[in-house]
Parts: structure tokens; sequence; C-alpha cells
């Protein structure tokens, strides 16, 4: 831990990417204060950790210190495809105000600013191993507009209002997140969707068939990522990905996930419904400069984000569990 990094404060520190992102901080022996809407769900405890309850978007200031060493905005409004696709507007607005009020209390109140955005910023043309520098080129996937419009132009605000103070900040563009903690509601992205259907449903149904192809960020990897960027003080835009190595269509996935749940349900391609772009993976390469870790087999970590689901919901005491015999396929 460099000398001059001591305090960091987290954003959203009490969502799915701000926990991991906390933890992982905590574990490099930073300080963190943690801002969140909600009660904070950290071991408050912790002798290096203090929480906030704070909305961002009211905010005028952080009141925990009058300086940080960084700000980390792990704040967003985010849905899986379905609900983006018919709700455009809210997400760019509501995507767009998030980074705006975080890269205002950053700029006024930090020395270096972590801004996460999207790689649903880049368009069809070049979502296939698409590179940092393309990523205002055309339009959005029409599934993910309003969503990608709101990252975009919060990145854009993050870049003039950093160099209007003359601060160094860093925008990174992860590619489909997922792990323990994710969103499993009916709004989740396709993998806690697709884990849920497989728990709760007599039939898999798939939007699409099949050959859509993805790349998917193990949460940890990107918390991890993050505080390097913290230590390093890196700048600019980084994608955060594997690259094409680790891309993996749909049906490929839903196979995968089925091998692990071993559920024997039948499963059905082609269900009625939008499924974003055709190809989607980043160019790994400045990640890779960087020695930004995206690690994480999505078997292990798909093994790991069903077992904290199936931990979660048999501790849920609201949730009738049914299926006690639900065996998880341990190794490969």
């Amino acid at each position: 831990m460099s000398a001059h990094l001591k305090i960091i404060a987290v954003l959203g520190g009490n969502g799915f990417l701000g926990w991991h992102t906390t933890r992982a901080l905590l574990e490099r022996g930073y300080e963190v204060h943690v801002y969140s809407r909600h009660a904070c769900e950290m071991d408050e405890r912790h002798p290096r950790l203090t929480c906030f309850n704070l909305d961002i978007r009211l905010a005028n200031q952080l009141p925990g210190a009058d300086e940080y060493n960084a700000v980390i905005n792990a704040t967003g409004r985010v849905a899986g495809v379905g609900y983006n696709a018919s709700h455009h507007s809210e997400m760019l607005v509501e995507n767009f105000e998030l980074m705006r009020h975080a890269a205002d209390l950053a700029a006024n109140q930090a020395r270096y600013f972590v801004q996460i955005s999207s790689a649903c910023v880049y368009a069809n043309e070049v979502s296939a191993g698409a590179r940092e520098e393309q990523g205002f080129l055309g339009e959005p996937d029409a599934a993910n507009y309003g969503y990608g419009w709101g990252k975009r132009m919060g990145e854009i605000y993050t870049r003039t209002r950093f160099t209007e103070v003359d601060k160094p900040a860093l925008v990174l563009r992860p590619y489909n997140l997922y792990g323990p903690r994710d969103d499993f509601s009916e709004h989740a992205h396709v993998i806690p969707s697709l884990i849920r259907k497989f728990l709760f449903h007599d039939e898999i149904q798939v939007w699409g068939d099949g050959s859509q192809v993805r790349e998917f960020v193990y949460v940890e990897d990107l918390a991890q990522s993050i505080a390097l960027a913290v230590e390093r003080r890196l700048t600019g835009t980084l994608n955060v990905c594997g690259g094409k190595a680790n891309a993996i269509t749909i049906r490929e996935l839903v196979e995968l996930i089925e091998r692990i749940m071993q559920t024997g349900k039948p499963i059905r391609f082609k269900a009625k419904g939008p499924v974003g772009q055709l190809q989607k993976f980043g160019n790994p390469e400045l990640a890779r400069q960087y020695e930004l870790p995206v690690s994480m087999s999505l078997f292990e970590g798909l093994q790991r984000t069903i077992h904290w689901y199936l931990q979660h919901i048999k501790e849920d005491k609201e949730f009738v569990w049914q299926n006690d015999t639900m065996q998880v396929e341990s190794n490969h």
C-alpha cells in the first residue's frame, strides 16, 4: 500500500460491487469509509471501517473527512436486459445522476477518483473485442440504449470535471458482472436470472436461440482490480475483461449452470424477449498491461455464486426450502 493512499471512501459500499470492493481494500490495509442509503452490512466492528448513512444524490459533501486519498463510486442503477429495454429514460437519468453527483463530491473532497462505468457504452459495431477508444463510436445497443447513454454521459462529465480541477481520475468499464451477493430479483442479469429459473421454474425458458456471445467478470476480480488501480493511481479509461478467450455463448452458459446444479429440468430456447448484442466481449490488452486480475474461471465462479445463493435462501426465514437434496458439483 502506498503511503499517500490511506483513507478511501466507497460510495455505494453496501451494494453488490461496493461490498466486495470494501472488503478488498480492508484486506490491503486501508481505512475505508462506506457511504450507503441502507444499513451497513459489513462488520462495523472492524477497526478500519466506518459506515455512513447517506444518499449521495442529496449530499453536498461527504461528512467522514475533509479530504480523502481516494473516492470510489460503486453506485449504479442496474437491471437485466428485459428491464433496461423498457425503462430507457429511467436508466439513463438515474445512472448519469449517480455518476455526476459522485464526481462532484470526489472533485471537492478527494485527491483521486475511480468511476465505475460499463461495457454497455459500446455500440454493436465494435462490441466484439471493443477497445477503450471506441467507447463513443456509434450508439449503444437498442436493448440497453438508455443505460448505455447514462454511463456515457457520466464518463464525459467525469472527464471534464476532473480536467477542470486538475485531479487524476480513472473510468473502469467492466463486462457482465456476477458473483455472490448479486441481485437475484425479477430484474436480475442473466446469470442470477438463470440460477433462479433452475431453482424455481419447471421449465427453463431462455430468450433467443442461445447463440449470443458474452463475457462474464467475477465480482471479486473487479474489486481487486479497483484496489490495484487505487494503489497505482491509474488514470484514463480501462476495460476490465479477459477478452475473447473468456467469452461463452448463452447456450453454453445455460448448459454449464445445469451441469453444476443438476436439476434435470427441460430447457427451451427462443423464448420471446430482448437478447441484447449478439457478441459482447472486450479487448483486454490494457487491463493485462496494468496487471488487473481477471482470473476466476467461469465454472468456479458459478459454483461459488450458486453456493452463496443456496445458503442465502436457506437462511431466509420467509423462504420455505423445498429441495434439501440439491447437490452442487464441487470439482471440475
